[in-house]
């Protein structure tokens, strides 16, 4: 509830959580989150994702997982929402129908970290992504296979025609031209608001126990042009949390119609 009062007297109105760690399947957990949102904000939508494996999982947590939340008068505007198609629960979307039809599809992603499959546990987010990927023969690391998938996937929302908006925590810093950050960003024309409002930006790590930034927000041009400031909140600022907090505010009118008043600030947290 304290985090959802200081979002509100932020004014956020898309809220975007990575690697929330929550089972998102069980109905008390996703039936007591709505009435939270509910009691601070009365218009809200939310989409969610988490893995789906046969491994028996009785917990109410679970490693992983995406939660994108809208609030405010842009919930009215929301027109589709979905989540990772493979079961694999690295995304979540909300798309928003603008001006003149204009579409924009937020996307909150998690990408699991490299390490070795034979050292992951059963329970991490990576052995069960990589069981998933097993039933169709796919023998791709996930953390590659996060990259590869989620190319495919904005550009057929960019296909039909959207605007995109991409929060992910990356797990990898953007500083080899040749990675997996870069790779996503060149194939779906993706850019770095941060690094083009702040030169600088690549020198502030987002994770407390690394020493790189690996928390990201991307967008298409038509976004970058509209973005009036973004920024990250220190270490624990917002909520208790091993990284920092993005946000980017952007031009109400070029996302949405003009009947609705309050400017979209796509905001990003891990937990």
């Amino acid at each position: 509830m304290k985090l959802c009062l200081i979002l509100k007297e932020i004014g956020v109105d898309i809220i975007s959580l990575t690697e929330t760690n929550v089972h998102w399947r069980r109905n008390h957990i996703i039936s007591k989150f709505k009435m939270l949102l509910k009691k601070v904000w009365t218009n809200n939508k939310i989409t969610y994702s988490t893995s789906e494996t046969k491994t028996t999982w009785n917990s109410d947590c679970k490693p992983g997982g995406t939660a994108t939340i809208s609030v405010n008068n842009l919930s009215s505007s929301i027109i589709a929402k979905s989540e990772d198609p493979a079961g694999m629960g690295r995304w979540s979307t909300i798309t928003v129908l603008g001006k003149n039809n204009k579409r924009t599809t937020i996307i909150t992603m998690y990408r699991p970290c490299k390490v070795k499959i034979e050292n992951a546990g059963i329970t991490t987010v990576i052995k069960k992504q990589w069981l998933i990927m097993q039933k169709s023969n796919r023998y791709e690391h996930p953390h590659e296979a996060t990259i590869t998938d989620a190319i495919k996937e904005i550009k057929k929302f960019q296909k039909d025609g959207h605007e995109i908006i991409l929060l992910i925590d990356g797990n990898e810093a953007f500083t080899n031209a040749k990675g997996g950050i870069a790779k996503l960003c060149k194939e779906c024309k993706l850019y770095d608001p941060f690094s083009h409002r702040h030169n600088d930006q690549q020198n502030s790590k987002s994770y407390i126990r690394g020493s790189d930034k690996i928390d990201f927000i991307f967008c298409s041009y038509n976004i970058l042009k509209a973005v009036t400031s973004c920024g990250m909140t220190a270490f624990n600022e917002i909520t208790v949390s091993d990284h920092c907090g993005l946000f980017i505010d952007i031009k109400k009118d070029v996302v949405l119609k003009d009947n609705i008043v309050e400017a979209i600030s796509p905001f990003s947290r891990n937990l």
